[in-house]
């Protein structure tokens, strides 16, 4: 599935490069599904109408009157700054900054409780999922999104998915279908989000 939705999300991007300005450009869920094979266009319900939903803070203190309709989140590149406040709260000196303690910082600010993850940078290395997602809860954390942030190489030149390379375009629907997985992986309630390239 996570491929079909990789493919959905290029055509989005496609058609919003080809119109000028933000608004503008954004596109309608006919003519994603118009660029699409027919079998992808059942995925998320493009071939449908959009339902209306409701987002508005009374629709949510209706729900759950008690409940906060705000979440607060970080991406975890925050973490990597003013590692003299993290030697202090911590105790240690120049202790290595890897994905788990970045995240054990982060729970350490009141308030915050959701983590954006960055992929493939903070997430292909030398943690499972298992153990980032119990670093989470031990911080009293969830994941947020998984954001793509596409590498240099072979995206910088000619972009991820409209590089004129074939090659170049189906690696960037695989790191977007990684980041798919990573995200359903640790739970996130934000799901992912693609930084163009």
């Amino acid at each position: 599935v996570s491929a079909r939705v990789a493919r959905a999300a290029a055509a989005a991007g496609a058609l919003a490069a080809s119109v000028v300005g933000a608004a503008p450009s954004l596109p309608s869920r006919a003519a994603v599904a118009a660029m699409l094979p027919p079998g992808d266009q059942e995925i998320w319900g493009l071939s449908a109408p959009a339902p209306a939903q409701s987002f508005s803070a009374d629709a949510r203190a209706a729900a759950d009157p008690d409940a906060c309709p705000l979440r607060f989140g970080s991406r975890l590149n925050s973490m990597r700054s003013r590692l003299d406040l993290l030697e202090r709260k911590f105790g240690t000196e120049s202790a290595p900054l890897d994905l788990l303690t970045m995240v054990q910082r982060l729970g350490s600010a009141k308030g915050v409780d959701l983590v954006d993850f960055n992929y493939p940078s903070h997430l292909r290395g030398e943690f499972g999922a298992d153990e980032i997602a119990r670093a989470l809860e031990e911080n009293g954390l969830a994941a947020g999104a998984v954001a793509v942030r596409f590498t240099a190489e072979p995206f910088r030149l000619g972009g991820a998915f409209t590089n004129p390379d074939p090659a170049v375009r189906a690696a960037a629907v695989d790191v977007v279908a990684e980041a798919c997985a990573w995200a359903a992986a640790l739970g996130a309630t934000r799901g992912v989000i693609v930084w163009p390239q």
